[in-house]
């Protein structure tokens, strides 16, 4: 949305810059995937090997997994760092996704399920557009859209250092 630079200080304080390098968003990407890996693990790869013994099942979940895993986290990174991702933002799904998480981040209680709307529909949480007084406040979709604000690239320093030593 429109206004300053705000990321969480994970490896440095005071982050107001983005960053220019493709190679430093390694650890973010990894430490998503990583995430969702570890819920799936316990909610559905974990149980399932639990009731059948199958491997074969085994197997195709954790596949499975995986490319989901990587969907949605390329999905959200080409939302949050539109110039790595300039073809999938031309597709009309991923322009209804966009818009629907650009909602969320100025109504957080709504458009939480942004790679599934359906969920959204279903819950009660769904929200199509913003209001009046929204658009005043925080400017429309278009308008964030014409002033990017590039990538963040919170572990930039961090992935610098390794690779230079």
């Amino acid at each position: 949305t429109n206004g300053p630079v705000k990321r969480h200080p994970i490896f440095e304080k005071d982050v107001t810059k983005l960053g220019n390098t493709e190679s430093s968003n390694f650890l973010t990407r990894l430490s998503h995937s990583g995430s969702y890996m570890l819920l799936t693990c316990m909610t559905i790869i974990g149980p399932s090997w639990l009731v059948t013994h199958n491997n074969i099942l085994l197997i195709s979940i954790i596949i499975a997994t995986i490319i989901i895993c990587d969907v949605v986290v390329t999905v959200h990174d080409a939302i949050h760092y539109p110039s790595q991702y300039p073809r999938m933002q031309k597709q009309k799904w991923f322009q209804f996704l966009d818009n629907h998480h650009f909602i969320h981040h100025i109504d957080t209680e709504k458009n939480v399920n942004f790679l599934l709307p359906i969920c959204d529909f279903l819950f009660g949480t769904i929200k199509l557009s913003l209001s009046v007084d929204e658009k005043r406040v925080y400017g429309t979709f278009n308008l964030a859209k014409q002033n990017p604000m590039g990538y963040s690239e919170p572990a930039k320093y961090v992935l610098q250092k390794i690779i230079d030593i």
